[in-house]
């Protein structure tokens, strides 16, 4: 007998923007990035901003979302998750950049620059950032974020 496994939750999603992922450049400033993420489909803009969210924050937490590239997208993250359903992560994501300055430093050198860094260090202490990715975590626990990131793809997308 075959058995057939589910696909991993979020792959859905992923294949729903693959064909807009590298039309977006989140490497060259803040300007280029709001143009081309204007020049996609808006249910495809929620879920490629979600996804990077999600996928900087499992894989390093807030701290590598707000020091990489990545960064760039953060205004844009509150929105997307509002759109999949998900206000209590869009809340956070509000809460977070309400500790940044105004307007919010979309260019990665001067969000570097809004971080406590120690003599000699180029890069925050982790620590910083636990409380917000355990309250990321808290907001959607295993699987949760891909299952929804899935079902908005299937409703809006696919």
């Amino acid at each position: 007998m075959n058995e057939t496994s589910t696909p991993a939750r979020g792959l859905r999603a992923g294949d729903a923007v693959a064909d807009v992922w590298d039309l977006v450049s989140i490497y060259d400033g803040g300007d280029r990035f709001l143009a081309d993420l204007a020049a996609i489909p808006e249910a495809k803009r929620h879920l490629l901003v979600a996804l990077w969210c999600d996928r900087e924050i499992v894989n390093g937490g807030f701290l590598q979302l707000f020091w990489n590239s990545t960064g760039v997208l953060v205004p844009e993250a509150p929105a997307a998750y509002r759109a999949l359903g998900l206000d209590d992560a869009a809340t956070l994501f509000e809460t977070v950049l309400g500790h940044f300055a105004r307007p919010y430093p979309r260019d990665r050198g001067p969000r570097r620059q809004t971080f406590t860094l120690l003599p000699g260090r180029d890069y925050p202490l982790r620590g910083q950032f636990d409380s917000l990715d355990d309250a990321y975590y808290a907001r959607l626990p295993k699987d949760e974020f891909g299952r929804v990131v899935d079902a908005y793809a299937e409703r809006h997308v696919i």
